[in-house]
């Protein structure tokens, strides 16, 4: 089966309407596109679904061979194996047809655009056969609006029509920018009506420094600036909005197999991702040590935002941030 981008909910159950029947899940999927914050969104709405279904994962794979021939055995549980495939060679697309078909693995597969020539080859057309390939292209025009109203659903955001048509106005044809709005409004404001007021403030409002500014003066083991910017952030009582941030940058942090001798790989859509995955080796050794430690923190530092427990979340805050930067500090 072959989806684009404004049918992807009817493949990830999400789709808002009466009593729609739920929706199948394939072994295969393979999703082509150049666009990250596409690639990335639809992943997120995708393992979301999985999970629900009962499978563990995402599990990354590097080598696209043992991601054909790995076997299950009687006792493993449903998981998701993903692979980001550059090139298909003959030798993946012969594993890929001739693997058998297990109920009890899923295989996901990214890719760039898929040229004519690509979309007819073997490999291609077998996913096709027994799975679902989803084509990402940019929406334009009234598909943009259909996805940010998709996405807004996924995040269980009710957006009226002119907030939606407010959004598009200020970010036009800006998906990354989009989609972290979605985002950060989820993550800081779920518990609140979204108002005409809020969303304006926050598309227009430029304060003396924002929470992308402190994570990268963190990113540049910055300390002066790193204090100075949280403690006006802190002031400016922003504290969720910089939780939100750090979460964020500890994601791009996070291994993404249990295997720890896994090289990390990155698909999040950020504008900050890659001053975060181009860091010195050591640096991001160190912070994976730590990552467990600060999770924990963050997880606190939130409870204590969201019940109102300024100064301790102030405090905490700061705790967080020097340690974040004096990790990055020892071999700067």
């Amino acid at each position: 089966m072959r989806l684009y981008l404004d049918q992807f909910q009817t493949l990830v159950g999400s789709t808002v309407g009466s009593a729609a029947q739920q929706p199948k899940v394939y072994p295969l999927y393979l999703l082509s596109g150049e666009d990250e914050t596409l690639l990335s969104a639809c992943q997120d709405q995708l393992y979301t679904y999985l999970n629900k279904q009962g499978f563990s994962g995402p599990h990354y794979e590097s080598c696209p061979l043992a991601f054909c021939s790995a076997q299950l055995s009687l006792f493993s549980q449903k998981e998701i194996s993903v692979h980001k495939l550059n090139k298909a060679s003959v030798e993946f697309t012969k594993a890929l047809v001739n693997q058998s078909i297990h109920n009890q693995k899923i295989q996901v597969i990214l890719t760039g655009n898929l040229d004519k020539t690509q979309a007819k080859s073997k490999w291609v057309q077998y996913i096709e056969t027994h799975g679902v390939v989803v084509s990402l292209w940019p929406p334009e025009g009234y598909k943009l609006k259909k996805w940010l109203s998709d996405t807004a659903s996924y995040f269980q955001l009710v957006l009226s029509d002119t907030q939606k048509n407010c959004i598009l106005e200020n970010m036009p044809n800006n998906l990354a920018e989009i989609y972290q709005l979605l985002k950060l409004l989820a993550f800081c404001f779920a518990q609140e009506p979204i108002t005409d007021e809020l969303l304006y403030s926050l598309l227009q409002h430029q304060p003396q420094y924002s929470a992308q500014q402190l994570i990268e003066a963190i990113l540049k083991g910055d300390l002066t600036s790193t204090i100075k910017i949280s403690k006006y952030l802190c002031n400016q009582q922003k504290i969720l909005l910089v939780i939100w941030w750090l979460n964020q940058l500890f994601d791009w942090w996070q291994l993404p197999s249990e295997n720890k001798s896994t090289t990390p790989l990155y698909f999040s859509a950020s504008p900050l991702k890659n001053k975060a995955q181009n860091l010195n080796k050591l640096i991001l050794q160190t912070i994976q040590g730590n990552l467990v430690s600060w999770k924990t923190q963050l997880f606190q530092l939130d409870l204590y935002a969201k019940n109102s427990q300024t100064r301790e979340a102030e405090y905490q805050l700061n705790q967080l941030l020097l340690s974040v930067v004096k990790a990055i500090l020892v071999y700067a």
